[in-house]
């Protein structure tokens, strides 16, 4: 009793730490110490706002008016002691009062504020923000496509706050000798690497200037260019595959040197298939694939482990499934072997009182066992022999009431009993576990042949 007593005491006490902590809120008072005067007046605001207009006080005001003043003084003391040449630190700070505009403006309460909002409008502030853009871009030097790209970005930003038409103006210039320096420089870059005799490379700079220049339409000659230029890099790549596949194919002794010739034939045809067939690399690639592929045959008393053996290699490229051991390369024969008992089982019969009268106890415990065993054996190209092995068993004890047993005797019963399929299902689960780590490294002794 004295437990649960203390628990109670412990929860109410958690519930109540809860509900204060939940209460608390923010304050504007709290943020403004903490130097976020943005997220100070907005609190302030926001709690204001929920008032309505209707609720609206002159407390209210005076305090919002004078947390304003506070912020405003706050920035403008920032603005005083910084340097002229700090741009960037200036600019902050209008983008702050701009903020500040934007949130205080066009509320039932703006009027009470327009010491601020009058001073610090908010398309003046655009403009001021737009002239830092401005000066940065105008002090960027002109001697490459970078300098003009930089100098471009600027005045888009300058834009982007507020729209004068000599800006706009400075903007296109640079955007456009921005694109057409970019294109020059990598123009002429191409026709470099098609002197070198790298038409992959040639081709990646007409496709830059495609990108670069669309604004301003096509130039030059780019697109006849990158069509012309991709066909004969297509053409020298495949011609390189086709090569290589020739000579693996005429030193090749082995099924993995086939089926490497096949891979290079197949990129050839891969590779020009958007222009037609290259050659005959296509039929090339086929013929030795099958040339390089094993032929497996799987055989045995086990269906069960055949299937699985058989689903396991179905899909590997380097191996082909055939019917007879007469045409395989390797033959992997499987055979199993499977005990199963139900001995050990009993039924007991205990005879109890309840009170002066007598009741029965019987006792049946169900015991069974399974054993599996899979051979292994392959021969052929791989000679290798294994042997796995997994034992289940299920043991159930039940117990029955009889007569005139008492009311806290109930019919129980511990354990799980298992059928033979199923104790086969778990022994088969765990050989194939086991089974499937053995044939991935059958596997890559296959693929070196």
């Amino acid at each position: 009793m004295k437990i649960k007593k203390l628990m109670k005491i412990i929860l109410a006490s958690l519930s109540i730490f809860l509900l204060v902590a939940c209460a608390h809120q923010r304050t504007f008072q709290e943020a403004y110490a903490e130097g976020s005067y943005i997220e100070s007046i907005n609190l302030l605001a926001t709690k204001i706002e929920k008032k309505s207009e209707a609720n609206f006080k002159q407390t209210d005001a005076a305090q919002l008016r004078q947390l304003v003043t506070d912020v405003m003084n706050k920035y403008e003391n920032e603005l005083a002691n910084t340097t002229k040449s700090n741009d960037e630190q200036r600019q902050e700070i209008y983008e702050k009062l701009l903020e500040l505009n934007q949130r205080l403006s066009d509320h039932f309460y703006s009027s009470e504020l327009a010491f601020f909002l009058d001073k610090y409008p908010s398309e003046r502030l655009k403009q001021n923000i737009a002239n830092f853009y401005t000066q940065q871009a105008n002090a960027i030097p002109t001697n490459s496509a970078g300098d003009y790209e930089e100098r471009a970005a600027l005045y888009k930003k300058s834009l982007d706050r507020y729209y004068d038409k000599n800006i706009e103006k400075a903007y296109i210039h640079a955007d456009t000798k921005y694109r057409q320096l970019a294109a020059q420089t990598l123009y002429n870059l191409a026709k470099q690497e098609i002197r070198s005799g790298d038409y992959n490379a040639a081709l990646a700079c007409f496709r830059t200037i495609s990108v670069i220049y669309k604004p301003l339409g096509q130039y030059k000659d780019t697109e006849k260019l990158a069509r012309y230029y991709e066909k004969k890099a297509r053409n020298k790549e495949a011609f390189d595959s086709y090569s290589q596949g020739e000579k693996i194919a005429k030193n090749a002794t082995r099924s993995y040197q086939y089926r490497q010739a096949a891979t290079n034939y197949q990129h050839a045809a891969n590779t020009y298939a958007k222009y037609g067939n290259y050659r005959d690399s296509e039929q090339k690639a086929i013929e030795y694939t099958t040339k390089g592929q094993i032929r497996l045959y799987v055989t045995g008393n086990t269906n069960s482990f055949s299937n699985f053996v058989e689903d396991y290699f179905k899909n590997d490229d380097a191996i082909i499934l055939v019917n007879n051991s007469t045409g395989s390369d390797i033959t992997i024969n499987l055979s199993e072997d499977e005990r199963y008992s139900e001995d050990g089982g009993s039924v007991t019969n205990d005879t109890k009182k309840n009170g002066e009268k007598e009741y029965n106890l019987q006792t049946e415990t169900l015991v069974n066992n399974y054993s599996l065993n899979l051979s292994v054996n392959i021969s052929g190209l791989s000679g290798y022999y294994d042997r796995f092995s997994a034992e289940k068993s299920s043991r159930q004890v039940k117990y029955t009431y009889t007569g005139d047993k008492p009311s806290y005797e109930f019919d129980s019963t511990d354990g799980n009993y298992y059928s033979r399929s199923e104790l086969r299902q778990q022994a088969e689960d765990d050989i194939k576990s086991s089974l499937s780590n053995y044939l991935s490294r059958l596997s890559s002794a296959i693929h070196e042949l």
